[in-house]
């Protein structure tokens, strides 16, 4: 199962990181690249992380904005398959990364 498929289960629309990055308004060529470099770095894993992440509907973060990590381990546990060290990889590289 691909993300855009599970994403279109849970919430009918599928938006990828990668489409953001090409729309993103930096008046510096030079940051665009780093940004696009950057991403291209991450594992499989994280960028299905990160796609999923931006494809969460509102009812999935806490009141102050703060993601429900609880959910979202859940709905890689159950839909994707991932083990914990799965997950707690692709969080960890997720967090070196912001």
């Amino acid at each position: 199962m691909s993300v855009e498929c599970a994403a279109q289960i849970y919430w009918g629309e599928f938006f990828s990181y990668e489409d953001d990055i090409e729309n993103l308004q930096i008046n510096d060529p030079e940051s665009l690249v780093i940004a696009k470099e950057t991403l291209e770095k991450l594992s499989s894993e994280a960028k299905l992380l990160l796609n999923l992440i931006i494809n969460l509907p509102e009812e999935m973060f806490w009141k102050n904005g703060a993601l429900n990590k609880t959910e979202i381990k859940k709905i890689l546990r159950e839909e994707f398959k991932w083990q914990w060290k799965t997950i707690g990889l692709a969080w960890k590289e997720l967090k070196n990364l912001i």
